[in-house]
């Protein structure tokens, strides 16, 4: 199996640290939102912070198909040419914008110790980025995009900024085809292609993070598992020479998401009108999301120059009402 260095081995590995230190610093500031203030001040209420780490999860589950989806959308669509690129791309799912001020706070106090009492029931927005491939051969298109970040590769790449005690981990895997229905129909060359889409995305997330101060050791770990089928049209146009491409669509998800969580720490607890002096540990058990159907517009631009192509959008989720950006740099070997 390959070592995860070695995927970056022939790139610039400053960019490549200066990227995972901007993705993982983004990713644990959703995990450094603090509450404003202690829910005890001298023991922890088990049942209290498991309520608020179910509420962080569900608000995260809300956000995975957005940031999965977006990871793999292509201004261009098929037509009669062939092409094949291959690129990087990342997202942000917005989930509440009146959060987004507490980020400073938050990654203050997140640097100098955790508190589970002060642990977020919510985010403020949820990143993600992958790699991705798509070819276009007559009226189809294949497109596939992942990534695979463990709990080492932070440590590996000396990118373990915030201590030996936090993790991250991300693996993603997604497929789609999209098919031109402009021949079938016979419409003009002069109107914008009009594709039918329906793909696959599977993501799993960890976040985690330890802290000892003075005695005090606590901790938490959250785990997602997202399994998202996707149906959609997407309408482009290519303009000036294909210089510019103007895209917009409609999806429809069918997502479902599991996730379990622990914690543990050794200051007095308080869970099922038990109180342990000592402190504890608590894992839950696998909490299995019900199939959840969402539907998403999204539009954006792309711009090429000659081979490089570079794609900015937006989304929006009309259900659950989060908004979304993605940004893409690519290589095209034909186009």
């Amino acid at each position: 199996m390959v070592r995860n260095a070695e995927i970056f081995k022939g790139l610039d590995m400053g960019f490549v640290k200066r990227f995972f230190i901007a993705l993982v610093m983004l990713t644990f500031l959703c995990a450094a939102v603090f509450a404003q203030q202690d829910i005890m001040d001298t023991y922890i209420n088990g049942d209290t912070l498991n309520r608020k780490i179910q509420s962080y999860a569900n608000n995260i589950i809300s956000l995975i198909p957005d940031t999965t989806t977006l990871q793999n959308i292509w201004a261009i669509a098929p037509d009669d040419s062939f092409y094949l690129g291959v690129g990087i791309n990342g997202c942000l799912a917005f989930l509440d914008r009146t959060q987004v001020s507490n980020i400073a706070t938050g990654f203050e106090a997140l640097a100098e110790s955790v508190d589970l009492t002060r642990f977020p029931d919510s985010v403020p927005f949820l990143p993600a980025v992958t790699f991705d491939a798509r070819i276009g051969f007559g009226s189809f298109d294949f497109g596939l995009a992942g990534t695979w970040l463990d709990e080492t590769i932070l440590e590996e790449n000396e990118l373990n900024i915030f201590g030996q005690g936090s993790t991250f981990a991300l693996q993603s895997l997604g497929m789609d085809f999209r098919y031109s229905i402009n021949d079938k129909l016979s419409l003009p060359k002069i109107l914008p292609i009009v594709a039918l889409q329906a793909g696959y995305y599977f993501t799993r997330t960890t976040f985690g993070i330890q802290a000892e101060d003075t005695g005090k050791t606590e901790s938490v770990k959250v785990d997602f598992r997202n399994d998202t089928l996707l149906l959609g049209v997407h309408i482009s146009k290519s303009l000036m020479a294909n210089m510019l491409v103007p895209y917009a669509g409609i999806r429809v998800f069918f997502s479902t998401t599991h996730s379990d969580y622990e914690w543990s720490t050794n200051r007095p607890v308080m869970t099922n009108g038990r109180l342990f002096y000592n402190g504890a540990k608590y894992k839950s058990a696998t909490i299995m999301g019900d199939t959840e159907v969402s539907s998403q517009f999204y539009a954006g631009a792309g711009i090429n120059f000659v081979t490089y192509a570079f794609t900015v959008g937006g989304a929006y989720n009309l259900d659950t009402e989060h908004f979304s950006i993605n940004l893409s740099f690519r290589y095209f070997f034909g186009i």
